[in-house]
């Protein structure tokens, strides 16, 4: 079956005011859930940002990610497997190092020189004097594989824990689904039923974590003597508990920014303006414009531009641009809204013709092995170049005009000066600000997105210097400042 390209969509423009609506309206009704408790633990804080991607889903506005789909039987076997070894070959009770400085690194590496690498932190540990040692969370349920170090280890014996717990322990079944049915009631005025299911396994690995690992972690992190966190990703459930161990320790905590915050990130605004326990106490965004449109600061969160290494590595290690004869159109794929982008690039394929011009479509790492069945027909077969383990930046530097939704590559190819273009579909109000500034172009239909491809001149490039979105010098500023607060401690 063709695409239509006119790319129309039944209530698309509504349901992205919707979204915005929806959410400011979430913050205000959710103010009362932070009080609620089970087994003495207030449970909202650690599933909010998963109860309100449930909301999304229930909307049809998002697409389940890798995270959220049923494993097949020998997947889990298969997860299972790696579960245990991991528990005993790197579990953190092996971990008897004392240390200043602990590491909550991210599980989701970048291969680079033939070996996989965390882009937040790889680059300025090896110029960072203080003692330290690396916790990682498994990443749907596995690790990337690295060379040997005698510092690394991983969390998955607390998630095993955790799940022994939750097999033998129903003590507190009956309040847990007293919590999930009013979550349920609590969802109805959006427009969806939730599933009471789902919304009882959120509260009750919550509650498992708590009860399985809590004094665990409070033991080892008082044996290592940890002065500082530095974590990726703090609303992650089981980061969150660390950290609210680590608070009550006087242990100071800074996350690193690791993708989009702004205005409409729900782990990182509230109605509510008192200080929450599993919040870090600073966060290092990538520049100030995030700092300026994010509501956390109000709940006690120091915001510091320090940029990203990485990127900055990354963007100074630029070649030189190779002469190409066709202008390059690059997609850049997010799983949650993959499909309507797929469809909009085959359909955008189709109408610009080949002669003049290529069409790239990047996908994102948790879609390589998925896009064959998730993506339509067309997609596969539409004139485009899919691109898969490509560098990210070399294809930014390489492509005439960038494509995307709400991606943190969407500020990366700012660096470019190439014209960017924001597909109107479901979360491209996280970059509002962005719209707004002169930085980006909004299409919705395929001849809004051939008109802005056709007339770049529109783009307001002189709007904000770039260094508003990402700070320079970032390494140094990141381990000055993390000197600042260790001698504090």
């Amino acid at each position: 079956m063709e695409v239509d390209v006119t790319f129309k969509r039944k209530n698309q423009n509504s349901a992205i005011a919707e979204a915005t609506a929806l959410f400011e309206q979430f913050l205000e009704t959710e103010r009362p859930l932070f009080a609620r408790e089970v087994a003495g633990i207030r449970y909202w804080h650690f599933i909010r940002f998963y109860v309100l991607e449930e909301i999304h889903l229930a909307k049809k506005w998002i697409e389940k990610s890798s995270r959220g789909q049923q494993a097949s039987f020998f997947e889990k076997i298969g997860i299972g497997f790696e579960l245990i070894k991991n528990s005993l070959s790197h579990r953190i009770a092996l971990d008897d190092k004392q240390a200043d400085v602990l590491i909550l690194n991210s599980a989701n590496k970048i291969s680079r020189d033939g070996r996989f690498v965390d882009p937040y932190t790889d680059l300025w540990l090896s110029d960072f004097s203080a003692p330290y040692t690396i916790w990682e969370n498994p990443a749907l349920w596995r690790h990337p594989k690295h060379g040997a170090s005698a510092d690394l280890f991983y969390l998955d014996s607390l998630h095993v824990r955790a799940l022994v717990c939750r097999a033998i322990s129903k003590k507190f079944d009956k309040p847990m689904q007293h919590e999930a049915a009013r979550l349920v009631d609590f969802a109805k005025p959006f427009g969806v039923e939730l599933s009471h299911n789902r919304i009882f396994r959120l509260i009750n690995m919550v509650v498992s974590l708590h009860a399985a690992a809590a004094d665990y972690i409070k033991r080892q992190l008082q044996k290592k003597r940890v002065k500082l966190i530095v974590l990726v990703n703090h609303y992650d459930p089981l980061k969150m508990l660390i950290t609210t161990i680590a608070k009550s320790l006087e242990i100071y905590v800074v996350e690193l920014q690791h993708g989009t915050m702004g205005r409409y990130h729900i782990a990182y605004n509230f109605k509510i303006t008192h200080e929450l326990v599993g919040l870090p106490h600073e966060i290092f965004t990538f520049g100030r414009f995030w700092n300026e449109t994010t509501r956390v600061f109000q709940n006690g969160v120091r915001l510091t531009a320090v940029g990203s290494p990485f990127y900055e590595q990354k963007i100074q290690n630029m070649t030189d641009i190779q002469p190409h004869s066709k202008i390059r159109v690059l997609f850049l794929s997010q799983e949650t809204i993959g499909r309507q982008l797929a469809e909009m690039a085959a359909a955008l394929s189709k109408k610009l013709g080949p002669d003049l011009y290529e069409v790239v479509y990047k996908l994102h790492p948790r879609e390589y092995h998925s896009w064959r069945l998730n993506y339509p027909k067309e997609f596969a077969d539409a004139n485009l170049q899919i691109q898969t383990n490509a560098d990210l930046y070399k294809l930014l530097n390489q492509c005439d005009v960038h494509v995307g939704v709400y991606s943190t590559t969407i500020m990366e190819s700012l660096a470019f000066g190439k014209p960017l273009i924001l597909f109107k579909t479901f979360g491209v109000h996280h970059f509002a600000d962005l719209i707004a500034s002169g930085r980006a172009l909004l299409a919705e239909t395929v001849d809004e997105m051939v008109h802005a491809i056709q007339h770049p001149t529109k783009f307001n490039s002189d709007s904000k210097d770039i260094t508003y979105f990402w700070e320079t010098n970032s390494k140094e500023k990141l381990l000055r400042r993390l000197q600042e607060i260790l001698h504090d401690r």
